[in-house]
């Protein structure tokens, strides 16, 4: 759907040949197996359209083995778009009715769903913090509110209140359809994307504030080809407006009370898909706190195994490519490993609690690190 005809050519042409991003694929790293590398899907894509290859589930598991994070991309010298390649091939494999029934059933689960925040807008209510329904600002949360993440989400009300901002939750929150267009589910993901942006203009609302990277990719990039009315919005993602509410002197941020390390795992769909890098360390350095950086870190980060619906297909492989961005985080030697995505938390969370050599940073989400600073 997002590579024309020509585009999608040059780009089996490219992959098919080409190994040079073979080191940044951490699916076929793990997997040793040349069919699970870009080469390899380049490979069996162009055979598949050839003839020569016949569509089953084994090419269906191929498919459905990857980060789709795009990295590949992001080190990809002529810039090829192999991503979005696989989405391509994963709509053709849901047309053939062979996406694997473990991808099936996740999306039977997520289809007409909304996801219902009335415990935590109640919980809110009781600490003072009650969405406006009148707020000119919206706050989509992307995901379930499960008691892990209250907490992070009070705290982070608890900023707009400072700030003077009020804001809006809706009850009953439509999907973004993230999950839908990974999986190469198109009329899923539009049927989501038009329900998400008549949802969000009945509120009256013309500014969203997004918690989850991967929503707000969809919202800022993917909704609007989708067919969703985004029209009039202004689409921020919370640490834009973290920033932008203390460089405005409306949220004040203070040092951190003692010295701290911290190194940042960056969100893939934050970094790659919307190029933001900068205001998460922005904050970090309001913060006083001292960023050492994983290697490799910013655009070139490697995911933290949650990318491409690859945990619901692969849980094993998605769980060790978790565990080395924990390696990796542990090699700063860091006190914290700060998130700026739930998803990449909870990924996080289950990585490094494989054992190892090294002890991995403490995991903090970066609203709760920001709310040690505006407390002291």
């Amino acid at each position: 759907m997002f590579l024309n005809e020509k585009e999608r050519d040059e780009t089996i042409w490219a992959c098919r040949f080409c190994m040079m991003c073979q080191t940044a694929d951490r699916v076929g790293e793990i997997i040793c197996n040349e069919s699970y590398t870009p080469r390899g899907r380049g490979a069996i894509i162009h055979s598949l359209e050839k003839g020569l290859l016949v569509w089953n589930e084994d090419i269906a598991d191929i498919m459905y083995t990857t980060l789709n994070d795009g990295r590949l991309q992001e080190w990809c010298v002529g810039n090829y778009d192999h991503e979005e390649l696989i989405i391509d091939t994963r709509a053709k494999l849901f047309a053939k009715n062979l996406v694997p029934e473990d991808i099936r059933q996740f999306l039977l689960q997520l289809r007409n769903r909304f996801t219902n925040h009335e415990r935590l807008i109640n919980h809110l209510k009781s600490a003072q913090l009650s969405p406006d329904a009148s707020a000119n600002t919206l706050l989509y949360i992307g995901r379930d509110v499960t008691p892990e993440w209250m907490g992070t989400l009070t705290t982070f009300a608890q900023f707009l209140k400072t700030a003077g901002v009020r804001f809006n939750i809706l009850p009953q929150e439509p999907l973004s359809g993230y999950e839908f267009y990974q999986a190469g589910d198109f009329d899923s993901a539009a049927a989501c994307s038009k329900t998400l942006a008549t949802a969000i203009k009945n509120t009256g609302s013309t500014h969203v504030m997004v918690l989850e990277a991967d929503c707000f990719r969809m919202l800022t990039t993917r909704t609007k080809r989708f067919g969703g009315d985004t029209s009039g919005l202004q689409v921020e993602h919370f640490t834009t407006t973290i920033r932008r509410l203390a460089e405005e002197n409306k949220l004040p941020i203070k040092h951190l009370a003692e010295a701290t390390t911290v190194t940042f795992q960056d969100p893939c769909n934050l970094a790659r898909y919307c190029g933001n890098t900068e205001d998460p360390r922005k904050i970090l350095s309001l913060l006083d706190a001292e960023l050492i950086e994983m290697d490799p870190a910013g655009k070139l980060a490697y995911c933290c195994g949650g990318g491409g619906l690859l945990p619901v297909h692969r849980p094993e492989v998605a769980r060790e490519a978790a565990a080395m961005r924990c390696r990796e985080a542990a090699e700063t030697k860091a006190d914290y490993l700060v998130t700026a995505c739930m998803g990449c938390h909870q990924m996080l969370t289950h990585g490094c609690r494989k054992d190892d050599q090294l002890a991995p940073p403490q995991l903090i989400h970066l609203i709760d690190l920001v709310a040690r600073a505006v407390a002291s």
